[in-house]
């Protein structure tokens, strides 16, 4: 854990800005941290630091065997995911045209990669095809896919490569119908789509860092027992 974070302050130190625009976020919580955006640029954004702490811990935990990102902008999400679990094969795709970033966008996600070796994560420039083109060469199946991360909209897509027994992750979408739901409070985005059975093992392993909501009258709260409420 301490490897992968220290190259990642590496490459955000030479390559980012913190760009946390915070307007619209009056539940934020220094809990979150930064998030950044390619220097000179005020997007793409990344996640925050803390919503990349909590997708390295949930896969670190869960051990996906495959994680599908749409999509990828900074990179850093596709990163956590890859650093939780280094026989997680992380597929993350993204066309690069938020922002008119482009060519630059692209380069420095696949830099932020290299820099923390994850050999584990495969970038993919394009659309849904592509990704499933590259999903077909490395013989990856629908029924191999168990993390599907959902960032930027998309959610039409998505279903592509949604079936029973996903697991799903939503940036900016937090409605997903079918599976129990919590979100990360203090400002986060990220709200978690999972199957009962799993919520105890994601209280758990969460519980200790955010303050977890699963509606607006109940929460798990940072150093209290799983199940307790405020």
């Amino acid at each position: 854990m301490g490897d992968f974070f220290s190259k990642l302050a590496e490459f955000v130190a030479a390559r980012m800005d913190v760009q946390d625009q915070l307007d619209g976020l009056p539940d934020y919580r220094a809990i979150m941290g930064h998030r950044y955006a390619l220097r000179g640029r005020t997007e793409p954004l990344s996640i925050f630091q803390g919503e990349g702490l909590a997708l390295y811990l949930f896969v670190k935990a869960f051990q996906p065997r495959v994680v599908l990102d749409l999509f990828t902008g900074t990179g850093f999400a596709a990163a956590h995911m890859a650093a939780g679990h280094q026989f997680t094969k992380v597929y993350s795709v993204d066309n690069y045209s938020e922002g008119g970033v482009g060519d630059a966008g692209w380069d420095a996600a696949c830099e932020l990669v290299q820099t923390c070796d994850l050999r584990n994560a495969k970038l993919i420039r394009g659309t849904h095809p592509d990704l499933m083109r590259a999903l077909d060469a490395d013989g990856v199946t629908l029924g191999d896919i168990d993390l599907l991360f959902l960032d930027g909209g998309g959610k039409d897509v998505s279903r592509v490569f949604d079936h029973p027994g996903t697991v799903v992750i939503t940036h900016d979408e937090p409605t997903w119908l079918g599976t129990a739901d919590f979100r990360l409070m203090g400002g986060s985005h990220l709200t978690f789509h999972v199957p009962p059975e799993m919520l105890p093992m994601c209280f758990t392993i969460l519980s200790p860092y955010f303050m977890i909501g699963v509606s607006d009258e109940v929460a798990w709260r940072p150093g209290l027992p799983v199940g307790s409420v405020r």
